[in-house]
């Protein structure tokens, strides 16, 4: 429907791959809603390539291969999960929240209500969907 659910970003010290990053990212939302009691996820990127790496049951080859097993292991705790693919045109929250964890290194999470730039933002999203 396009409004807020759940927002978060952290901060994360050191250098990572951007699949790295996307990876770690997912594994936060992944835990939060798992927390939170949701047991039905639809989880948006605008990373191809990992969503088709986590899609199979293969294993993964990726340097990042470890992330991708503990994701998949976080699906386990999920009745239904759904990964697609949203351009960044369409979701420049998520865009938004990892620029946002870069300059603040801090750890935060928002229910149902965010703050004012995420409003914004969410609300020209609605418009691209």
């Amino acid at each position: 429907m396009g409004d807020l659910m759940m927002a978060a970003y952290k901060g994360l010290h050191g250098m990572f791959s951007p699949e790295a990053t996307e990876l770690y990212a997912a594994i936060l939302g992944l835990q939060i809603a798992s927390q939170l009691g949701h047991c039905s996820v639809i989880w948006e990127m605008d990373a191809k390539e990992i969503i088709l790496n986590l899609q199979t049951s293969e294993q993964s080859w990726l340097v990042e291969g470890a992330l991708v097993d503990e994701i998949r292991g976080l699906f386990s705790h999920f009745a239904h999960i759904s990964c697609q693919f949203a351009p960044r045109e369409c979701n420049q929250v998520a865009h938004l929240s990892a620029k946002q964890a870069l300059l603040s290194q801090d750890f935060q999470v928002w229910l149902e209500y965010g703050p004012l730039w995420i409003s914004d933002v969410l609300a020209n999203d609605k418009l691209f969907s």
